[in-house]
């Protein structure tokens, strides 16, 4: 594992060496090529998305041999200490190396604000911000930017009398990257033995590969889609993170709707839904390789698929949870049964995006929602015994006071839903101000500057939710907004203040530094054609990029543009328009056939909340010693999948015992401030009690046969335990790891475990045995926390501390005073016995 200033980062490690070993890589210096995949986000804002895990299937399977790592934005006291010594920020977590090493720098962007950060890759790892200049270095690695953000990335070039003269990134690659990146990565590959020139080879590839841009003068390019969209990864990397035990497929790729301010709907054009019968053949093969027990039907909006009341009971068959997140309420509404099929999947909390707080506003925004919708469906929603409700709309700064007024009839009537269902269901209203993005119709109106006034708006808002006993939130500050809505809009014009972010101090870490959005709207308003900027846009408007749609494409977008200002300043045509949706909506099966669904989802998860279960014993490697929870239930999946051939259709999920239930305050900060690693105990769910005893009897015999799997795996042991209930005893038996440095380490050794042991209030004697020493308790051992501990030399010219603890022991407290005294970098704990 690595960690650059040596001691445990804050958000633990992501690439832990069960994860290394899932990665294949070689050595970093016999690779034939190494790619660095960079989210310019920290890894806990990235966790749920999956570009990076694409992009490393893709060059995986495309190069074999190629070394392949991540970097993410470290936290705030990760930056910190990286700052300390001089090291970059987005490093490779795998590696540890810096992004010089690295033949290509794959950056996927999803947010527009994410872009601040990418002065500080350059500036910090020694890359010239210049394309020419690093066109000349070959040993410079080239840096491609991709993603959900790349058409509203327009502040990474730079442009003079419309010429393009840098940018910094050597290419930008448009649409949908499946199939592509591999290809892409071939090249790279190949490319890094020649003579060819780094400018020749991005000519090569933007004559090869739809969708790559080389950011020369004279080129263009396409936006890409997948032949055969939307693509299903269906062997996804698992990566070391609390959502490690949750995956993701894709059921339909882009949205009918085309509201006016939505990107999605217009960038990821057409809509196309997976083939029922495509999602079925991969299901059993995602829950094998990914060890998950959750499912997230992914989709812009999932209840788009006609098919989803089949596909529902499908995955309902295969994973133990079915999540299915954003959705179309209209549809909903249109759609009743969705909701008992939602309800009876074990959905809790519904998120609604109304859009727009009046008739008016939502079809100024074009979004195909009446009245009756909203309340139907969130009526709908509140009956079906909800924890909670969402709902989402946008601030665009035109509201007037009827809309206000509209939105609080819209309060009073989900509140009185609320008290005739008589429960405690919490509703949260969040809003956020209206970034009119390029690539949409409303890439022509004019920007909304007037703080006051979207705070007004918003401060009334807030107090109608209150006076109904609802919750309130901003989804992001003023500021953010105002440099999104810059950023974005303004895109090459800004690129200056953009290449200047890390000598500014600005980072967007969830949120942009303070004083950012002054700092940008300072410069642009330095620069001509600033009014141009805020004002109406006429219909030459072009944003960057333009090139990659077709001249019919702005007109459509204007006439788009064009209605919806219509509806704004003509409140009588507030009609609601309804779209191609609304038809493919309705193409959905009967409501009979969604209740059969839901009847046959109700069934399952009655049945799954009382499977069978058995408990094994599980001993783990050193491995899985920083690994979280939900990291160590997807290995334990994984492991019994691949032990046992179809083990994936009879295991459901698994729980950890012991550990997180009596031992609490022993461990709970391991994985954090200590590895910890050895024997545990987990019960094993499934439906069938004979099929499940049988799996788990093949794969502990399988591991026992295998010798050469034990080697290098992180479940080295698994036995059943002949019983029903979780054990449950009273001491623990561990041992640590400590590294010889100095002949005084001995000493300051037991100064720190004896000031441990007095903080811990345990009474003890020290006594010689042999070559160790022997601290030993004094207290009768109901009490204490500590029963007994050893310290001795170990055979690795080192020291062993053993210990044996209760349940109240804080290791977490040993192991920071260790770490802080230098006597230990990495603690890892290991259980050796239960008693």
């Amino acid at each position: 594992m690595i960690s650059p200033y040596g001691t445990v980062p804050k958000e633990g490690f992501i690439i832990t060496p069960a994860v290394a070993s899932d990665m294949k890589n070689p050595p970093f210096d016999k690779a034939s090529s190494r790619f660095l995949i960079v989210r310019l986000s920290p890894y806990r804002d990235m966790e749920v998305s999956m570009s990076h895990l694409v992009l490393f299937d893709e060059i995986r399977r495309a190069v074999p041999t190629a070394y392949i790592d991540f970097a993410f934005l470290p936290p705030a006291p990760d930056r910190i200490q990286l700052d300390r010594i001089a090291f970059p920020w987005f490093f490779g977590r795998a590696s540890g190396k810096v992004p010089q090493d690295f033949d290509a720098i794959l950056v996927s962007c999803s947010y527009t604000l994410e872009l601040v950060n990418l002065s500080w890759l350059l500036l910090q790892s020694g890359i010239p911000p210049g394309f020419e200049e690093r066109c000349r270095k070959k040993e410079t690695p080239l840096l491609i930017l991709g993603g959900s953000g790349a058409v509203t990335a327009g502040a990474v070039i730079s442009l003079r009398d419309g010429q393009l003269i840098n940018s910094l990134v050597d290419a930008i690659f448009f649409g949908e990257g499946e199939g592509a990146i591999g290809a892409i990565a071939l090249k790279i590959d190949a490319w890094k033995g020649s003579k060819i020139s780094k400018r020749a080879l991005l000519q090569n590839l933007s004559r090869e590969i739809e969708g790559f841009w080389p950011c020369m003068e004279g080129y263009s390019a396409s936006r890409r889609l997948h032949a055969d969209r939307p693509a299903l990864l269906a062997s996804p990397l698992v990566l070391n993170g609390e959502n490690a035990d949750h995956v993701k497929l894709a059921i339909t790729a882009g949205c009918t709707g085309y509201c006016a301010f939505c990107l999605e709907g217009w960038d990821r054009r057409p809509f196309h839904e997976k083939p029922i019968d495509d999602i079925s053949a991969v299901l059993p093969e995602l829950k094998k390789a990914s060890g998950a027990i959750d499912i997230e039907l992914f989709s812009y909006n999932f209840n788009m698929h006609r098919a989803l009341p089949q596909i529902v009971p499908l995955a309902g068959r295969v994973f133990m949870q079915v999540s299915l997140m954003s959705q179309r309420l209209d549809i909903l509404a249109e759609h009743p049964a969705l909701v008992e099929l939602e309800a009876a999947s074990g959905k809790r909390s519904f998120t609604l995006g109304v859009e727009g707080i009046s008739a008016r506003m939502r079809t100024y925004y074009h979004k195909g929602i009446e009245d009756w919708h909203i309340q139907r469906s969130a009526a709908d929603i509140m009956a079906s015994g909800p924890r909670e409700l969402k709902l989402f709309f946008i601030i665009s700064g035109f509201e007037h006071e009827q809309d206000l007024l509209e939105f609080k009839e819209l309060c009073e009537e989900i509140h009185a839903r609320r008290e005739e269902t008589r429960r405690p269901i919490r509703i949260i209203v969040s809003a956020g101000f209206l970034v009119r993005l390029p690539f949409t119709p409303l890439q022509y109106a004019p920007l909304m500057k007037n703080r006051t006034t979207l705070s007004h708006i918003a401060s009334r808002m807030e107090s109608m939710c209150r006076q109904y006993g609802f919750e309130f939130r901003l989804a992001a500050p003023y500021g953010d907004y105002w440099a999104d809505q810059l950023l974005s809009i303004a895109g090459s014009k800004a690129h200056e203040w953009l290449s200047a972010t890390s000598r500014q101090q600005i980072v967007y870490d969830g949120a942009l530094t303070k004083g950012a959005a002054d700092s940008l709207d300072a410069f642009l308003a330095s620069r001509p054609g600033h009014e141009a900027l805020l004002d109406e846009k006429a219909e030459d408007f072009r944003p960057d990029f333009a090139f990659i749609e077709r001249e019919s494409h702005w007109a459509l977008l204007r006439a788009h543009y064009e209605q919806a200002k219509t509806a704004l300043e003509n409140p009588a045509s507030t009609r609601t328009s309804r779209s191609s949706r609304r038809r493919h909506g309705a193409a959905m099966g009967s409501e009979e056939e969604t209740r059969a669904s839901a009847e046959r989802m109700r069934a399952m998860q009655q049945a799954k909340s009382s499977f069978p279960f058995r408990i094994v014993r599980v001993k783990e490697s050193a491995d899985l010693a920083w690994a979280v929870p939900a990291y160590r239930r997807s290995c334990l999946l994984r492991t019994l999948a691949m032990l046992a051939p179809g083990a994936e259709k009879v295991i459901f999920f698994c729980r950890e015992l012991v550990i997180p239930h009596e031992w609490e305050r022993a461990f709970s900060e391991a994985g954090r401030a200590f590895g910890l690693y050895g024997l545990r105990w987990y019960s094993i769910h499934g439906p069938h009690a004979s099929a499940l005893e049988k799996a788990l009897v093949l794969a502990s015999e399988t591991l026992r046969a295998k010798a050469e799997y034990a080697n290098s795996a992180s479940i080295l042991e698994l036995q059943i335990v002949p019983q029903d209930r979780p054990p449950k005893p009273d001491s623990c038996s561990l041992t640590l790891s400590l590294p010889y440095a100095g002949a005084d380490r001995l000493f300051f050794l037991r100064n720190a475990i004896e000031a441990w042991l007095r903080r811990e209030h345990v009474t003890y004697t020290i006594r010689k045995e042999n070559d160790a020493l022997h601290f030993a308790s004094s207290a009768s051992k109901q009490k204490r926390p500590v029963h007994d501990a050893w310290l001795s030399a170990s055979d690795a010219n080192g020291y062993e501390l053993s210990l044996i603890v209760g349940k109240n022991a804080d290791l977490a407290d040993l192991t920071k005073d260790l770490v802080e005294k230098g006597l230990c970098v990495l603690p890892e704990f290991s259980i050796e016995q239960w008693s």
